[in-house]
């Protein structure tokens, strides 16, 4: 007999269409699920994503765009013998009440890094300038990042989840958390 919790278990599931006005500045955000007690680790078992804003402002702005515009969702996971995620909660399940192992009350960290669900994923560029849309999904780690290769560079940062900075920042490295 299929499981209640299994939504696909159930034929006559309901299919609806939320509709969120983003009456905003353009910006970078993200969104994820906010069950009470339960946010660090639905995060972790992926329920989150990466939503641009954009507007009239930041679309006349000389900044690179199509395939030169690149979301970077990054996160940190740790997973068992099998691949399988593996979150520090008495119940794994997420169905009874919250419970985390008291030695990550404060936030879990993952041994392996993901970017947009790539474990220690690479990219080739060319000698261009990109647009990064940076996203930190980690449950706890803070980054700090830097562009890696001959010379190595600088970013200019323009904009915040706040949306467009009054100015273009330089930074050689970039602290995210």
């Amino acid at each position: 007999m299929p499981s209640m919790h299994d939504p696909l278990a159930h034929p006559t599931a309901v299919e609806r269409d939320y509709v969120f006005p983003l009456k905003q500045r353009a910006a970078t955000l993200w969104y994820h699920d906010h069950r009470m007690d339960f946010t660090g680790a639905q995060v972790w078992k992926g329920l989150f994503g990466l939503c641009v804003v954009r507007d009239a402002e930041d679309d006349k702005l000389p900044l690179p765009k199509g395939e030169r515009e690149i979301p970077l969702l990054i996160t940190d996971r740790a997973f068992d013998g099998d691949g399988q995620l593996l979150y520090p909660v008495d119940d794994p399940t997420l169905l009874g009440k919250p419970t985390m192992k008291t030695q990550v009350r404060a936030g879990a960290q993952g041994d392996v890094i993901l970017v947009n669900g790539a474990p220690w994923p690479f990219l080739e560029v060319a000698a261009v300038k990109y647009r990064l849309r940076l996203v930190n999904a980690s449950n706890a780690r803070r980054y700090e990042l830097r562009l890696d290769g001959p010379g190595g560079g600088e970013f200019i940062q323009v904009g915040s989840d706040g949306g467009l900075l009054a100015a273009p920042v330089a930074h050689s490295t970039l602290h995210i958390s």
